[in-house]
């Protein structure tokens, strides 16, 4: 599959095969919107960030809000490595150590080993 960024975003796929003998090319065009490439980073619980797993030490104060704004704002980050929301304090961690802490249920892992910065959409 082939995507042509100059072209409107349009995705182009190309089947080849054989119909009653014959050889028989198909190119089938679609445009992509925005909704299918959005990126589900941070999303939900379970989502790549999200993982309950924060695999990391150090958290400092980072703002006040939810779990999906502290998450994006951790991914934003390019130092911050995990995070957490107690109650309604976000706390980053920007240390240089990572680790297998226990499960805590908003929190995330940015960039640590198997990170959401480290996937892709």
């Amino acid at each position: 599959m082939v995507i042509d960024a100059s072209n409107n975003n349009r995705q182009k796929k190309t089947i080849e095969g054989h119909q009653d003998g014959k050889h028989c090319i198909t190119t089938v065009t679609c445009t992509l919107t925005e909704t299918e490439c959005k990126n589900s980073r941070c999303s939900a619980p379970g989502a790549p960030g999200w993982d309950g797993h924060p695999g990391a030490g150090g958290f400092t104060p980072a703002g006040s809000f939810g779990p999906e704004d502290c998450c994006n704002a951790c991914l934003n980050n390019p130092q911050c490595r995990a995070w957490i929301v107690l109650g309604t304090s976000c706390l980053h961690s920007t240390g240089s150590q990572c680790s297998n802490g226990p499960f805590i249920a908003n929190s995330g892992n940015i960039r640590c080993a198997g990170g959401a910065a480290q996937c892709t959409v």
